[in-house]
C-alpha cells in the first residue's frame, strides 16, 4: 500500500504541467525565456566590451631596427620599443641582460640551432638584469629607444665566431584602462653585429 502511495505521489510531482493552468504556464515560460535572454546579452556585453578595449589599448614591442653601436672604447646594444597601438602606454619599465652562448664553434654560420632555455644560460651572464631606471610614456606610433653596453672582450668573442650573445628582456606597461601587460623578446647576436630572433620566449599579451 505504501509502495502503491508513493508512485502515486511520483505520478502527481511527473505530471505537474499538465495541472497547470494557461496563466501559469506562460508565467513560467516567460520566467524561462527571460533568464535565456539574460544570459545572452550578458554574454554578448562582455564579447563587446573585451573587443572594444583589445581595439583601443596600447601594444608595445620592440622592432626591427636593433643595432650593436660599436665605438674606440665601447659596445652598445641599442634596441628600438613602439607603441602599435592607439592609445598611449603609461608606466613603461623596460628590463635587459644579455648571456653568453656555449655552443660549439661550427653552430655560428646559418642556419643556426635553435636557442638555449634560460635555464642553460643562468650561469653565463654577461650583463645583469638592468631596468630603464624610471617609467615613461609612448605615445600611439612613437618610437623610444634603450641602450645596454656590452663588454668589448664578449663583443669580440662573437665577433670571431667564437660565442654568441644572447639578449633576453621584458617590457611592461598600462595601457589607458590601467590593465597591465608584459612583453619579453629573446635575441641573439651572431657573427659580424647580426641580430636575429629566437624561436622562443617572443611573447606579448
Amino acid at each position: 500500500m505504501k509502495k502503491k502511495q508513493e508512485l502515486t505521489e511520483n505520478k502527481s510531482e511527473i505530471r505537474f504541467w499538465h495541472d497547470w493552468d494557461w496563466l501559469t504556464k506562460s508565467t513560467f515560460l516567460l520566467m524561462i525565456f527571460t533568464m535565456v535572454y539574460c544570459i545572452i546579452t550578458a554574454g554578448l556585453f562582455l564579447i563587446t566590451r573585451t573587443n572594444y578595449l583589445t581595439g583601443q589599448r596600447a601594444y608595445v614591442g620592440i622592432t626591427n631596427d636593433n643595432v650593436i653601436i660599436v665605438g674606440n672604447d665601447s659596445v652598445t646594444y641599442n634596441i628600438t620599443i613602439k607603441n602599435h597601438g592607439i592609445t598611449p602606454a603609461n608606466n613603461v619599465n623596460t628590463y635587459i641582460s644579455s648571456y653568453g652562448g656555449t655552443e660549439k664553434k661550427g653552430s655560428y654560420s646559418p642556419p643556426y640551432p635553435p636557442c638555449p632555455d634560460m635555464k642553460d644560460l643562468k650561469s653565463n651572464l654577461i650583463i645583469p638584469p638592468k631596468g630603464s631606471g624610471s617609467t615613461f610614456t609612448i605615445f600611439p606610433n612613437q618610437q623610444t629607444n634603450q641602450f645596454i653596453d656590452i663588454p668589448k672582450s664578449a663583443y669580440l668573442k662573437a665577433l670571431n665566431g667564437d660565442m654568441i650573445i644572447y639578449f633576453y628582456g621584458n617590457i611592461t606597461y598600462n595601457d589607458v584602462f590601467n590593465i597591465k601587460h608584459t612583453t619579453t623578446f629573446f635575441q641573439r647576436m651572431v657573427g659580424n653585429n647580426s641580430i636575429t630572433y629566437c624561436d622562443k620566449y617572443n611573447n606579448a599579451d
